[in-house]
């Protein structure tokens, strides 16, 4: 009975750690889409490269305050990703709500 009961409790813990993957692989898959649909392209490399330096200078504290299975979390990474892989003479596409952060952390 006791192994039974331990059995179980290790299947939920694998169904619940499954269901946690599944829940972010598809925030992430649906905020890609939407920088993708409702990014902005700042039309100014100058503009974009010191958003991508406010990124770098609080990527400690915002990893802190969203940890990793945080729901700003994929937010954030996508972002960052969208900024180490796009060269900045091409541009990246800023989701609103970054551009927004940038604002209110500059002033």
């Amino acid at each position: 009975m006791h192994n039974e009961i331990l059995g179980r409790a290790k299947n939920m813990a694998k169904m619940i750690k499954l269901s946690k993957q599944r829940i972010s692989q598809l925030l992430e898959s649906k905020l890609q889409e939407a920088v993708r649909n409702d990014g902005v392209d700042v039309g100014d490399t100058q503009l974009s490269k010191a958003l991508s330096q406010t990124m770098k200078d609080n990527m400690p504290e915002v990893n802190n305050k969203f940890a990793l299975g945080s729901f700003g979390r994929p937010f954030w990474d996508e972002q960052t990703q969208a900024m180490n892989t796009r060269r900045l003479k091409k541009g990246i596409r800023w989701h609103l709500m970054k551009i927004k952060w940038y604002i209110n952390h500059r002033m």
